[in-house]
């Protein structure tokens, strides 16, 4: 739904619902969405911005930066990223 809006591949998509398997508790999954999308549009080289993201799915970016930031510190999600980066 918002990945042809913001020209994102299936990969990055497939990538995302990956790394959303590891949401922290009580997030908003409409902005842990996006940030899954933007960890994982990172992870692939993808230059997408954070306002870009909270733009096209109607959240502020300041939350979105803040789901991001919880994310990056979870061990289980680190993991993730980087099993990834090591398959490239």
């Amino acid at each position: 739904m918002f990945a042809p809006k913001l020209g994102i591949s299936e990969k990055i998509v497939r990538d995302a619902l990956q790394i959303s398997e590891s949401l922290p508790q009580g997030v908003n999954p409409i902005v842990g969405a996006g940030a899954s999308l933007y960890l994982a549009s990172q992870k692939n080289g993808h230059k997408l911005r954070q306002f870009e993201i909270a733009e096209v799915m109607g959240i502020t970016d300041e939350g979105l930066r803040l789901v991001i930031k919880r994310m990056k510190q979870n061990k289980v999600m680190n993991g993730l990223l980087l099993s990834a980066e090591e398959k490239r």
